[in-house]
């Protein structure tokens, strides 16, 4: 988040949206309602990207934001968007943002797929998990991130 006024804003806006029922699941935005991400940028076209811009957090963190609250209960998504911007750190960089928050999420949501398989039967899957959790656990990941689209791989922005 670039600032805390900016943060204070969205917020604001994240209550305004649930208040006035604008939240819909399934779109961006449809000219009066929209998806966590669509609501605050009032388009379909690059929303992640628009908010990204608008807020200052990495694009990432929005294309999380909407993929929680595409799968969150009614009751539950409706406040999903206060209770991100809420949680959203103030003053970050990017780099931050991928040492604090980035490689610990996907770390966990790795982790998560281990019990989830035949280690025997698929140990191809398993080095390569285990090899991306190595790589996300590194000291120096805000280097491999920077280096990476360098030599060819996809960044995941």
């Amino acid at each position: 988040m670039k600032t805390q006024k900016i943060k204070d804003e969205l917020i604001a806006e994240a209550i305004q949206h649930r208040e006035q029922d604008m939240l819909i699941k399934g779109e961006y935005w449809d000219g009066h309602k929209g998806c966590s991400v669509g609501c605050f940028v009032k388009t379909n076209d690059d929303p992640h990207e628009k908010l990204a811009e608008r807020s200052g957090m990495p694009e990432f963190m929005h294309h999380l934001q909407d993929t929680i609250f595409e799968g969150l209960p009614g009751a539950t998504r409706l406040k999903w968007s206060e209770r991100f911007f809420k949680a959203a750190p103030v003053g970050l960089s990017h780099e931050q943002y991928d040492i604090q928050i980035k490689a610990p999420f996907l770390v966990f949501v790795l982790q998560s797929t281990l019990g989830t398989f035949d280690h025997e039967k698929f140990p191809d899957v398993k080095a390569a998990v285990d090899g991306s959790i190595a790589l996300w656990q590194r000291d120096d990941i805000a280097l491999v991130r920077k280096v990476a689209p360098v030599a060819g791989v996809s960044d995941g922005y």
